[in-house]
């Protein structure tokens, strides 16, 4: 990776925003990057900490948030705010004092947290000297939860195994649910699976048992068209993206451009900053909605927020389009740009397609398109700041 990407890790976004609200203290961070980032043992941030690169290894104390996007992450070292961390491989053996978001396709957590713990990931497993004080909520493939949770687990997976204690409710939605005979509810458990969980006779259940079959609603009369109806949809959400991107052309031709090159020069930083403002900004519009200013902001941004995420696929469709297209024509009249945006959307809708990898293709999407737009915009600025002073 690039040097650049620290500066990608940048939250302005989030400080506009809550300055804007009339906070007037905000907590000062600092932005590592790099091929591969290391917090050594000995090494203490005072502040939040924002990194990113192929790898990142954290085993210093950071006595505010970490906030991390990467290849493989591990976090060894002690943190005393919270955690945010996207990446492919996270390995956690250390200890936050707050809550931890994980996002990534292998989660091997054996740390301890004193709040709760949150995972989207393909494969998870809590090892047995992993300590979860909070709720543990997870939307995983495949999990194992050996250690302790502190209050109620819920979440979603495909096959779901216990074998510690759960000192609240257990809420799942599952296809495979099995109880080791060392697991130790202290509620209910209630599951939604097509299979009855697999409970030995040593597992012990102090509440209730629910198992409710997932619910299948067949509509006989609308099942023949109920394809098409897809394919319909498919096909407007495609002329909508379409449109809008035609619009911009028509409108600010050079700044779509200008947008859509900045993905391929500077891929690394698009994403930085796209990971930032996607996760952040819902958390700062919640912030936002219980300050002075209240609801109408919050909504504001929310709404705003949902509009770049649905535009963002405007400017990698163009930037997929472009890469192809220039290779046989010069892509500058706007006809041919519009060419150009109509090959890359086909060719994201088409990918988004395929199963489990589409989603994450969708993820990248967004990403780059946002990071995009405010890398391009450093660009312009800083080319307007060397032309000035060149006079």
């Amino acid at each position: 990776m690039t040097k650049q990407v620290c500066r990608c890790l940048v939250i302005s976004f989030v400080l506009s925003l809550w300055m804007i609200c009339g906070i007037s203290q905000v907590r000062a961070f600092v932005a590592r990057n790099g091929d591969d980032v290391t917090i050594a043992a000995e090494e203490v941030i005072d502040n939040d900490l924002y990194a990113a690169g192929e790898t990142i290894v954290i085993n210093g104390l950071i006595n505010g948030d970490l906030w991390v996007a990467g290849r493989t992450v591990v976090i060894n070292g002690a943190i005393k705010g919270s955690i945010l961390a996207v990446a492919e491989t996270i390995t956690m053996t250390g200890r936050s004092d707050h809550t931890i978001r994980l996002a990534c396709r292998n989660l091997d957590f054996s740390g301890h947290t004193d709040g709760d713990l949150m995972v989207m990931a393909a494969e998870m497993n809590i090892s047995d000297t992993g300590q979860i004080m909070g709720d543990l909520l997870f939307v995983s493939g495949k999990s194992t939860v050996n250690g302790p949770v502190g209050s109620n687990m819920i979440g979603a997976g495909s096959d779901v195994l216990l074998k510690n204690h759960v000192i609240g409710n257990v809420k799942l939605r599952v296809k495979r649910l099995v109880l080791s005979p060392s697991a130790d509810i202290a509620g209910s458990l209630f599951y939604s699976s097509e299979n009855k969980a697999d409970i030995p006779s040593g597992a012990r259940i102090l509440g209730s048992v629910t198992h409710k079959l997932p619910v299948v609603k067949v509509d006989y009369q609308h099942s023949q068209i109920r394809p098409f109806l897809k394919i319909i949809e498919k096909v407007m959400s495609f002329l909508m993206a379409l449109i809008t991107g035609f619009v911009l052309i028509l409108i600010a031709p050079k700044r779509l451009t200008s947008i859509s090159e900045s993905i391929g020069k500077n891929p690394w930083p698009s994403l930085g900053w796209g990971t930032v403002i996607l996760f952040a900004t819902p958390p700062a519009a919640i912030t936002i909605f219980f300050t002075i200013v209240g609801a109408p902001l919050a909504l504001i941004a929310i709404a705003l927020y949902l509009m770049v995420i649905y535009i963002s696929q405007i400017p990698v469709g163009l930037y997929i389009g472009r890469w192809i297209i220039r290779r046989f024509f010069k892509v500058e009249s706007k006809a041919i740009m519009a060419g150009a945006l109509a090959l890359g959307l086909f060719i994201i809708g088409f990918l988004r397609l395929i199963p489990f990898l589409g989603f994450w293709i969708g993820l990248a999407v967004i990403l780059l398109g946002i990071g995009s737009v405010v890398v391009s915009e450093k660009q312009i600025r800083k080319a307007s700041r060397e032309y000035i002073a060149s006079v």
